[in-house]
């Protein structure tokens, strides 16, 4: 049985500006087997792990991974050209252990 962790609040940008949202304000948190949604969608989840890694006698640190992309992810711009936030969800549903 995998065990979920939500995300660390801390990666998500701040209020910000209206004018300037982010990918951040944009996504939902939840698990995806609660999750009802009549667009498409796209998920995300994190396997923070340095078990293969480790065993191909590589260096340490793969496990900090999904929490480092979420962290560049959610600071990112909604892209300008097209209404994202109005036809895709944007769904994380944490870490899975």
């Amino acid at each position: 049985m995998a065990i979920r962790q939500q995300i660390d609040p801390n990666l998500l940008p701040g209020a910000g500006r209206s004018d300037d949202p982010r990918l951040g304000h944009w996504a939902q948190f939840e698990d995806i087997a609660q999750f009802k949604s009549r667009k498409p969608l796209i998920g995300l989840f994190g396997c923070p792990d340095d078990a293969g890694v480790l065993a191909n006698r590589g260096r340490a640190g793969a496990k900090q991974g999904p929490s480092e992309i979420r962290r560049h992810f959610y600071r990112m711009t909604l892209p300008a050209d097209a209404p994202w936030d109005q036809k895709l969800d944007l769904l994380d549903s944490g870490d899975i252990y």
